[in-house]
């Protein structure tokens, strides 16, 4: 008689669930805010991240900033990828349609500047504190949200370069770690390949450019500056090291560093977690330094390089609290809560979900190797991006064409360049014309 009854049940749960899947919000985050808490205003904050993230940011909201200020956070989750400009996704379909949120949280680095163009976000600079909270950041991490002479995210996390290296293979084959580029290819390489072993590059292009007193546009952002003689000499140099000194176009430089084929290359803050998550076998038998750069008249070494800033948080401007908006961002970016934050998710997911905030005191509390965290602070000094433009995404897929054009076909870097910037300035000056930037000839 048991079966039937539980049959039963189970059916009715099934139909009733059924029933309310059609009214139920499935990404929206529960709340546990006291019923003694006030609540005199609500902002809608949409995240693009997991909903174990998300719960961590509705708590500590719950239990430290409605109470403090009364306003209550509704917290959404979206898919990955759907807090973008670039296509019709979540969060441009939703300011079509009128219902955007008061703050979207984790927008990838170019967006804001596109939302501003369509007057979609409100201008942070505005805001009367905003010079006090920009003091949390690097100061170049801001760049790419900057338009117009004003700035339309803050950075929530950011990204850092540095070489790394395999103490135990370096020191087998007495090879000294290089300080500028010239002792890369003069001594380093050489040393490497005797000994069967190879560099990493990933291929970016900012430390070239920068470093040789580069830029990627024009002054007021209306034409592509590669067609300078200092940006020829950058991609020059930069195709060379494929070209002529061997560096492998494709590697996985995470496995060859596992397995020593690679014990010397560059890379980021992945690279980093990957290998103190993913690789104990090499546990103190790897580290980090500075980038090798150009060395200065004074005897500086440049070590320019860009590709830090990451993801930022945007106040769209559809939003009818926006001053309650920016008294969020300013207490979720504030470094006490961006370091709760990481030590909660840290602590709750494992060491591989670092936060990698952008909050430079916040950055500093998080479990690094005092002499890794020595290195990252150094590459901060030579931090420098790059302006978000109209039409700006046509540089880099422009500038892999020029690449493929020099290392793969064998083609000259000369008129690689020139043609990059041809296609650039096509696509730059037809945005401005479709944003009234500039009149149609």
């Amino acid at each position: 008689d048991a079966l039937p009854i539980y049959i039963f049940q189970r059916l009715g749960a099934t139909i009733k669930n059924f029933i309310a899947s059609f009214w139920k919000d499935y990404d929206n985050v529960g709340s546990v805010l006291s019923g003694d808490v006030e609540v005199t205003k609500t902002i809608n904050v949409w995240i693009a991240r997991g909903t174990e993230w998300a719960e961590v940011i509705k708590e500590m909201a719950d239990e430290q900033f409605t109470p403090e200020t009364g306003i209550a956070i509704n917290v959404n989750v979206v898919p990955a990828g759907q807090l973008g400009a670039g296509s019709a996704n979540v969060l441009m379909l939703s300011v079509i349609s009128g219902k955007a949120p008061d703050v979207a949280l984790g927008v990838d680095v170019t967006s804001p500047v596109e939302f501003a163009i369509r007057d979609a976000v409100y201008d942070l600079s505005e805001m009367s504190d905003f010079e006090e909270v920009k003091e949390r950041f690097v100061e170049a991490i801001l760049i790419p949200y900057e338009y117009n002479s004003g700035t339309y995210a803050i950075p929530e996390t950011m990204d850092f370069n540095a070489m790394f290296y395999r103490k135990d293979i370096l020191q087998q084959f007495d090879i000294q770690l290089p300080d500028t580029r010239k002792q890369l290819y003069d001594y380093v390489l050489p040393a490497l390949y005797q000994n069967g072993l190879e560099f990493y590059y990933g291929r970016d292009f900012t430390q070239f450019l920068f470093q040789n007193g580069g830029e990627f546009y024009t002054e007021d952002g209306l034409k592509s500056a590669l067609d300078s003689s200092q940006a020829y000499l950058a991609f020059k140099e930069y195709t060379e090291l494929f070209t002529n000194y061997g560096v492998p176009e494709v590697a996985n430089f995470y496995q060859n560093m596992r397995n020593g084929v690679m014990p010397l290359g560059i890379g980021n803050f992945a690279l980093y977690m990957q290998l103190s998550v993913a690789a104990p076998e090499l546990a103190g038998k790897w580290g980090i330094a500075p980038l090798p750069g150009v060395e200065k008249e004074d005897g500086t070494i440049d070590r320019t390089a860009g590709a830090i800033t990451s993801q930022g948080d945007i106040i769209m401007k559809q939003s009818e609290h926006p001053e309650d908006a920016w008294e969020f961002l300013k207490w979720w970016s504030s470094t006490n809560v961006q370091a709760g934050f990481a030590r909660e998710v840290e602590a709750l997911m494992g060491a591989e979900a670092r936060w990698n905030t952008a909050n430079k005191e916040a950055f500093l509390e998080l479990s690094w190797n005092d002499e890794d965290i020595e290195v990252i602070q150094e590459q901060w000094k030579w931090a420098k991006e790059t302006p978000t433009v109209l039409g700006g995404y046509f540089t880099a897929r422009h500038l892999t064409n020029a690449w493929t054009t020099v290392v793969v076909s064998g083609g000259d870097p000369m008129d690689a360049i020139e043609q990059a910037v041809k296609d650039i300035n096509r696509e730059l000056r037809m945005k401005q014309e479709e944003y009234g930037v500039i009149k149609e000839d």
